[in-house]
């Protein structure tokens, strides 16, 4: 778990946050609404542009397996297997 790796600190931060991102999603309009902007921008680049690919960047070595980690969670939620050892 994150609070083994983190410690809970950085995990009720990280709640905090996704707090933050819940409320923003529900109050503000969705011309300023940066999870409608990335759903848009991301079904837009996926049906029109036909690029089924997203980049994630850690931009600290503490989250360096993160890409991994997304792109394994990606992968678990369109159905796919998922090998923890790769």
């Amino acid at each position: 778990p994150l609070s083994v790796i983190f410690g809970w600190p950085i995990v009720l931060e990280f709640l905090s946050g996704a707090h933050d991102l819940d409320v923003h999603f529900i109050e503000t309009n969705p011309r300023h609404n940066l999870p409608v902007l990335l759903a848009l921008t991301d079904t837009w680049n996926d049906v029109f542009l036909r690029a089924h690919a997203r980049t994630v960047t850690p931009f600290t070595e503490a989250f360096a397996h993160f890409p991994r980690f997304a792109a394994a969670l990606e992968a678990q939620a369109c159905g796919s297997p998922v090998d923890r050892h790769n």
